[in-house]
């Protein structure tokens, strides 16, 4: 069984945690690659124009993982993370929006919902629904989810240590190079959602442009 995972939106915050979820359940793994100007036609010509543009790019790398004939597409419905709070309406939509915007990727959908008091999503219990689909046990998920959960909190660390998302997914996988310091006093606080920050072409890397000032 092939699973794809849209390279785009919070698979910037949660992709470690989902990847290696489904590996350890012995499920191959597809994800995109980065976004390019292909991607974000693609994702427009599938859109309805009045939907912002970290939706039409997710649309566009949806339709990548249907051409390289993947089972299924992991879509979650992202509904909160915080007790009392919620997320907007694109991210609890975006399985709807799949289903009957990219009408490729219908057949393909995987979908299950988040509803967590924080943001470590791990709990075994949110995964049991696609238990059936992904044909493995409960049992078996909690194994993969405590595995999952473990290298996302290491994740975490990393980033919060000052790290980018590719510095820290690349010291998780055993090739990341030391950060080279040569950072004067000044600092800059870089706002934004994850899912536009680490997106290199709509953001025109500005990790890297800030960097190198």
């Amino acid at each position: 069984m092939k699973i794809g995972i849209p390279g785009a939106l919070l698979y910037y915050y949660y992709g470690p945690y989902w990847v290696h979820l489904f590996e350890e359940l012995g499920i191959e793994v597809i994800t995109t690659e980065k976004t390019d100007k292909k991607t974000i036609d693609r994702g427009i010509g599938v859109s309805v124009p009045e939907i912002c543009v970290p939706i039409k790019i997710y649309n566009g790398h949806v339709l990548r993982l249907v051409d390289q004939g993947v089972d299924y597409v992991f879509v979650p419905r992202m509904v909160s993370v915080e007790k009392g709070k919620y997320f907007c309406p694109k991210f609890m939509g975006l399985p709807d929006m799949i289903e009957h915007g990219v009408p490729a990727a219908r057949s393909k959908l995987l979908t299950l919902d988040i509803q967590s008091s924080t943001e470590d999503i791990s709990s075994p219990r949110l995964i049991y629904p696609i238990a059936g689909k992904l044909g493995v046990s409960k049992s078996e998920i909690r194994r993969a989810s405590h595995s999952a959960a473990r290298r996302w909190k290491n994740f975490r660390n990393l980033c919060l240590e000052g790290k980018t998302i590719k510095e820290a997914w690349a010291e998780l996988d055993g090739a990341g190079a030391p950060i080279e310091k040569r950072y004067t006093s000044l600092k800059i606080g870089l706002l934004g959602y994850v899912y536009d920050v680490y997106d290199e072409f709509i953001s025109m890397d500005v990790t890297t442009r800030l960097r190198q000032l």
